[in-house]
């Protein structure tokens, strides 16, 4: 049965090979794999510190205005899992309105830094109670990679 991709027989590419011969690649992959090997180790010891520590993380997507959270996240504000996220009014109607404008300076501080940005805030849970929830705010190292790099550019 002729391939759907025929290709062209190329003499001298591999000694010996004839038209109906079969010619494979081989590629020393050992490192990629180790790699990865040591990326899965690394992430399931980060896995087993958040779970420990129960630490709850979240992403802002600056993008969309939308916050991704982990389960302890959810856990921690007493809300069911959304997989799409909440929009930043959303999370903004759980912080306590004496704390809102304290939460949007520290948003806008750390916008504006690539250092971390600490602060504390009363969020209410869906059972009306509030919990005192410390976070730690620090822009994304994408972000601050391409925010380096159009400095550097606008400097030269």
């Amino acid at each position: 049965m002729p391939s759907e991709f025929p290709v062209a027989p190329t003499v001298g590419i591999v000694p010996g090979a004839t038209v109906g011969d079969m010619v494979g690649i081989m590629v020393d992959d050992t490192e990629t794999y180790e790699l990865a090997q040591a990326f899965n180790e690394t992430s399931e010891q980060l896995r087993l510190a958040v779970d420990l520590g129960n630490i709850a993380i979240w992403r802002q997507d600056l993008r969309t205005n939308r916050f991704h959270y982990n389960y302890r996240a959810y856990q921690v504000l007493d809300i069911p899992r959304r997989p799409e996220g909440l929009a930043l009014e959303e999370v903004r109607s759980m912080i306590h309105p004496d704390d809102v404008a304290r939460v949007i300076a520290s948003a806008t501080t750390a916008l504006g830094s690539d250092r971390p940005v600490d602060m504390e805030a009363r969020y209410r849970r869906s059972d009306g109670s509030w919990r005192y929830v410390l976070t730690r705010r620090v822009l994304g190292a994408m972000r601050r990679a391409s925010r380096s790099n159009s400095s550097a550019s606008r400097s030269t």
